[in-house]
């Protein structure tokens, strides 16, 4: 469960654990059963402070760069708000 932590508090928007486990030094690359990222699952339930801490400490959504390029817009287009959990 501690592997999968990062994941879990991202996708419920905790963005106080999310910064907590990423000072500690989460594995922002692991992915959960259904091969979903923390930054997936931040930007499919549109949780815009948890997607740009994940971004500021490296997270990609695959090698590609274009893929956090479109996380970025995804974060905008879908109206995310910054009403993340503390």
């Amino acid at each position: 469960m501690e592997e999968r932590a990062l994941i879990e508090a991202s996708s419920e928007g905790h963005a106080a654990i999310v910064k907590l486990l990423l000072q500690a030094r989460a594995d922002k690359g692991l992915k959960n059963n259904s091969l979903q990222s923390a930054l997936f699952v931040a930007t499919n339930n549109r949780r815009a402070v948890v997607v740009e801490l994940l971004l500021e400490a490296g997270a990609k959504n695959c090698d590609d760069l274009d893929d956090v390029c479109y996380v970025r817009r995804t974060v905008h287009k879908k109206g995310m708000s910054n009403e993340d959990k503390a």
